[in-house]
């Protein structure tokens, strides 16, 4: 039996080559963000007369492991003469009132409703 051999470079490109040769092409790369489970207003974003001009509601989007994920929130409120949402979840006072602001995740339908009280808007900010 004779012995040969075979320099250290070749060694190496051949194993290179088994580990590239064993890549999985199908793979596509890291999992995305899961799904939320759980959509969580932070009532305290907006109080008092903040609520009559611009102001931002602020919402938690939660998944499994009640980490932040992403999702696509449609707003809505019960009685758009008292308050309006817009697309971008800046809440603005009409008239005095009380109403209930619903942020739905557009991708799964979960929600979470929040009541916010409106002051008399015409005191001024």
């Amino acid at each position: 039996m004779r012995t040969r051999r075979i320099p250290c470079g070749c060694l190496l490109l051949a194993a290179g080559a088994l580990l590239v040769g064993g890549c999985d092409e199908s793979s596509t790369g890291p999992p995305g963000p899961l799904p939320a489970v759980s959509v969580v207003i932070v009532p305290s974003s907006c109080q008092g007369l903040h609520l009559c001009g611009q102001c931002p509601i602020e919402v938690l989007i939660l998944d499994k492991n009640s980490n932040p994920t992403q999702g696509t929130i449609a707003w809505s409120t019960d009685d758009p003469s008292i308050a309006t949402v817009n697309e971008f979840g800046r809440f603005h006072g009409v008239r005095r009132g009380s109403v209930l602001v619903r942020a739905e995740v557009v991708e799964n339908g979960v929600f979470d409703e929040e009541r916010f009280d409106v002051p008399d808007c015409s005191l001024g900010l």
